[in-house]
């Protein structure tokens, strides 16, 4: 029936069947079996999440001009990690989990419109998939229904976001993680770039549906700040929001009105300003990315490591998630979106936030995509999270370490981790629930300790089937004893320096190139310590300052100028609210 009714892909289909089969041999459950339902217009194809021969399927398939998406989004989740898609109406549930199964969609001949489907309460287009791939008609103009109430909801920090983690990247293997160059894995895509942009200096003027190829695009470079890009101009403040103190409103779309200060063009005193063509101006990113059929069968993550001052993400025509908090990282799964052929990835920025009341900060104010993003690919054996812990013993004049090792899979499986350099080596596994941290210890560690004169590091592996994960391990335990700061047990005054992220020509934007002067320049200046004035810096900056010897004083993106100057330091930051 499958063959008469899809040709070529039908038979596709029994091949897959029959690997399909010899894989799941010790499986006795009818609910795990591989299950075919034919419908009148289209073919779906379940996978259990024991298959782990996905691109197999997916390589017998992208064959047929009968395919539109294969759709395995079973990839991808794992209780408490990666979940379903909200449902964006107001009072609608969150954070359900995506089903256990993957879906294949074949179109039948003929039948060339979308066919649609709900889950979790939203609407998905699975015939959406067709662009880029031939004979199945041509590409869809992409309209977007924009989000206008999260980025002035003081209720809402993120949306379809994902579970903050560690920073790290996956490699295919040990051998390409030793080499760990930034970004040099066939893991983790870079879309760093030029990207299409367009700029709204009245906020009204944004379109509640925004037909992507009615927009007149500008192009700039992203990461990058569109003020240093020709949109709006440099802003430096110090003690004062650049919206009037209202919490938690912010401007939307009408002008900014008065502002107050305790310095103005007349000279120290209060002042009250009226600044003219200023608004909550905001800016439209665009770009697209490819994936080849058999890409589908894998899942994406997308990571944002930096944006100011919030984020609104879309993907082929839907809406993906929201999330503010300028310089800590966003990441979500696009996996449910994702399509064979070109990928249009639409991301809205505004100039401030609810989330701005926390972000007072004595500095240049700047806007836009101003970090890296990447686009990884995601297993169910991919490690989804890394915590260390460590502690100093010390008996008798000999000192020891123990490490504990949390790890955090996608699925359920096991990973080897091992830790090696200056002569140790020590390997231990651990197998457990997908998204439940499991751990691992090693005991009675003779090692060399790290110092900012001294900074010895060791190779931490985390391997599954799947993939590598390399980072660096310094031994050392920093404590304060009345009044003094002790590292490794013995006291050390600072000599140190605040570090911003920060460029003359660029705003925010750094390159390697330019992290590595920074630290470089410390160096030689006898500087030991590096204060990330006044927020997480590039996890770049973090790695350096192991390898090369500098203490860190890693500040959170918090503070609230503002509220010094009508005496209550308690307003916001000790507010539960916030």
């Amino acid at each position: 029936v499958y063959a008469e009714k899809f040709g070529q892909a039908g038979a596709y289909i029994t091949k897959a069947t029959s690997q399909l089969m010899r894989d799941l041999g010790s499986i006795q459950s009818p609910q795990n079996a591989f299950y075919l339902n034919l419908g009148l217009e289209s073919l779906h194809v379940r996978m259990p999440q024991h298959f782990k021969n996905g691109l197999a399927v997916a390589e017998f398939l992208e064959k047929s001009d009968k395919v539109v998406s294969v759709r395995f989004p079973h990839l991808l989740p794992a209780p408490g990690v990666l979940h379903a898609p909200p449902d964006y109406r107001r009072g609608a549930g969150r954070g359900r989990h995506l089903p256990g199964h993957g879906a294949l969609l074949v179109r039948s001949g003929g039948h060339r419109g979308p066919h649609r489907r709900h889950r979790a309460g939203a609407r998905r287009d699975l015939g959406g998939a067709a662009r880029g791939l031939a004979g199945l008609g041509e590409e869809r103009a992409m309209r977007y229904v924009i989000d206008k109430t999260a980025y002035a909801d003081p209720g809402t920090l993120e949306e379809g976001r994902l579970p903050a983690r560690s920073y790290f990247v996956a490699y295919p293997s040990r051998d390409a993680a030793a080499a760990r160059r930034r970004y040099d894995s066939p893991l983790v895509r870079c879309l760093n770039g030029t990207w299409d942009f367009h700029f709204y200096p009245r906020p009204a003027e944004l379109p509640d549906v925004l037909d992507t190829d009615a927009v007149a695009w500008d192009r700039v470079a992203v990461p990058g700040c569109w003020q240093f890009q020709g949109y709006d101009r440099p802003f430096y403040v110090d003690e004062r929001y650049q919206f009037p103190f209202d919490p938690p409103r912010i401007p939307e779309e009408g002008p900014v009105g008065p502002v107050f200060s305790l310095i103005g063009e007349d000279g120290p005193g209060p002042h009250v300003a009226h600044p003219a063509d200023e608004y909550n101006f905001v800016g439209i990113y665009r770009t697209t990315f490819d994936l080849a059929p058999r890409e589908t069968a894998l899942g994406h993550v997308i990571s944002f490591l930096g944006v100011a001052s919030c984020l609104d993400l879309y993907l082929n025509g839907e809406r993906v998630g929201y999330s503010e908090g300028s310089h800590n990282t966003a990441e979500f799964n696009l996996t449910p979106w994702q399509r064979a052929g070109a990928n249009e990835l639409l991301v809205v920025v505004r100039r401030w936030c609810t989330g701005s009341y926390l972000e007072c900060q004595d500095m240049f104010r700047n806007n836009g995509i101003f970090r890296d993003v990447l686009l990884r690919t995601t297993t169910l054996a991919s490690v989804w999270d890394l915590a260390l812990g460590m502690r100093r013993e010390e008996r008798a004049s000999r000192v020891r370490y123990r490490l504990r090792v949390d790890v955090t899979l996608v699925d359920d499986g096991e990973a080897r981790v091992t830790l090696r350099g200056h002569g140790l080596e020590r390997t231990a596994s651990t197998r457990g629930r997908g998204g439940v941290p499991r751990g691992v210890d090693f005991g009675d560690l003779d090692v060399l300790e790290w110092t900012a004169e001294t900074p010895y590091l060791y190779d931490l592996y985390v391997e599954t089937d799947a993939e590598c994960v390399r980072t660096r391990v310094g031994f050392r335990e920093a404590r304060v004893d009345g009044r003094r700061f002790l590292v490794n047990g013995r006291p050390v005054k600072l000599r140190g320096v605040n570090h911003h992220d920060d460029t003359p020509a660029a705003g925010w934007v750094m390159t390697p190139d330019e992290i590595e002067r920074d630290v470089e320049l410390c160096l030689a200046h006898n500087i030991d310590t590096i204060r990330t004035s006044h927020y997480p810096s590039d996890p770049y900056l973090l790695e350096l300052c192991d390898e090369l010897g500098l203490y860190v004083v890693d500040e959170a993106d918090l503070e609230c100028n503002q509220v010094q100057i009508i005496g209550n330091m308690k307003l916001i930051s000790d507010n539960p609210a916030w």
